[in-house]
């Protein structure tokens, strides 16, 4: 139960921090501010890696075993509370 509430915690912290900033600075009407709209749109072409303008689970997923293994400092397939707490560098 402890590891499902750990992998639906990061799921949402994924989540939110792919998705977030592609919805940022977005009117109703779907148009976006400047720069801010632009880091939206590079941040979900990256996930979108077969380029067809949406976001497969398998798409979604891949993305997150890249995160997850840079929080993973000691490589043990586990985060620690320590791990979730550091953000992992950027690329």
């Amino acid at each position: 139960m402890r590891f499902l509430s750990a992998a639906l915690g990061f799921s949402l912290l994924v989540s939110a921090s792919l998705f977030a900033p592609a919805t940022a600075g977005h009117h109703k009407s779907g148009e976006g501010h400047g720069a801010s709209s632009n880091k939206g749109q590079n941040r979900f072409s990256t996930v979108d890696s077969d380029g067809n303008g949406t976001v497969s689970e398998a798409e979604f997923m891949a993305v997150a075993a890249k995160r997850f293994a840079k929080m993973d400092a000691n490589g043990d397939g586990v985060l620690s509370q320590d791990e979730m707490k550091r953000r992992p560098k950027k690329r």
